[in-house]
């Protein structure tokens, strides 16, 4: 059996989207794969490859107990996810008699692509379990990452009071897309890190209600130079919120066009407004990892 998840970016809404703040967010066309045998070693195999092909990690579990002889903070984190959708699916391993697992990354693992929101995904898409049930348990967050992971198509996500979730897929300008380029900051961010050192009651109904106006003018212009407009306002909305100067400000106020930091700020990627040049522009700043709007994005 083989299962494959879209990794994501987030676009607007980053950390106001964990309390109910529409945010806009973008499935990507790297993602990770996951095969499933069967066996009857009584285990389960397990193999994580990266995007080259080689192995990060691996491991063998207890089919029963999910015990281990490799006390890793990524065996952790698996024996975690198997309990959990134990609880969730009792049939799964029990009538099994041992498992063999493969997963394969399409994109860097530092890259902030949602390494763990796509290995939820792939999992519960294997043994039938909500994955916002599992991702919940296991990582926390506002599930965006997960919404993303089988869509096909941009989204606004937004996290209802009642812990319900509303998804819609939309259609980004093509005249606003084209000039899109994804820049890697050589830093990988650890997103849960990033969320508790912020107190969450500085988002307030009134943020909510500015990153939801951008989120929506964003969603809907046809004019670049609007849409270089809102994103500068997020910068600014969200850089006193976390008491931050934008990343444009900080590392390419040379930059003749409009930067975003997406997701946490201070690592992964950033989205900028350019042309052709802006691969050349970055690269000579240091930063070799440019990808167009349609080469990154579904």
């Amino acid at each position: 059996m083989n299962f494959f998840a879209n990794g994501k970016l987030l676009l607007t809404g980053e950390y106001a989207v964990l309390k109910g703040a529409c945010a806009l967010a973008l499935p990507t066309k790297f993602g990770q794969h996951l095969a499933v045998e069967e066996n009857n070693s009584n285990f389960i195999n397990w193999k994580s490859l990266d995007h080259e092909n080689k192995v990060w990690f691996e491991n063998d579990f207890d089919i029963n107990t999910f015990e281990h002889d490799n006390p890793t903070k990524t065996s952790l984190k698996l024996k975690e996810i198997f309990y959990e959708i134990s609880i969730q699916n009792t049939k799964i391993f029990n009538e099994s008699s041992g498992q063999k697992f493969i997963t394969k990354l399409d994109f860097n693992k530092n890259f902030g692509l949602g390494t763990s929101s796509t290995l939820i995904s792939i999992m519960c898409q294997w043994s039938g379990v909500d994955p916002y049930v599992i991702q919940k348990k296991v990582f926390g967050g506002s599930g965006y990452d997960i919404a993303c992971s089988t869509v096909s198509k941009p989204i606004i996500y937004n996290l209802k009071k009642d812990g319900s979730k509303n998804v819609r897929e939309i259609n980004l300008s093509g005249l606003i897309s084209k000039n899109l380029y994804f820049v890697y900051l050589n830093n990988k961010q650890n997103t849960r890190d990033s969320i508790k050192a912020l107190n969450l009651s500085l988002i307030d109904d009134i943020l909510i209600n500015k990153v939801n106006d951008i989120t929506f003018q964003i969603a809907n212009t046809n004019s670049l130079e609007e849409f270089k407009t809102m994103i500068s306002a997020h910068e600014d909305i969200i850089g006193r919120l976390i008491a931050k100067k934008p990343v444009k400000e900080i590392l390419f106020n040379d930059y003749n066009g409009a930067i975003k930091s997406l997701g946490a700020w201070g690592g992964d990627f950033i989205v900028a407004c350019g042309d052709e040049n802006t691969p050349d522009y970055f690269l000579k700043k240091g930063y070799q990892t440019c990808y167009k709007y349609e080469h990154l994005i579904l």
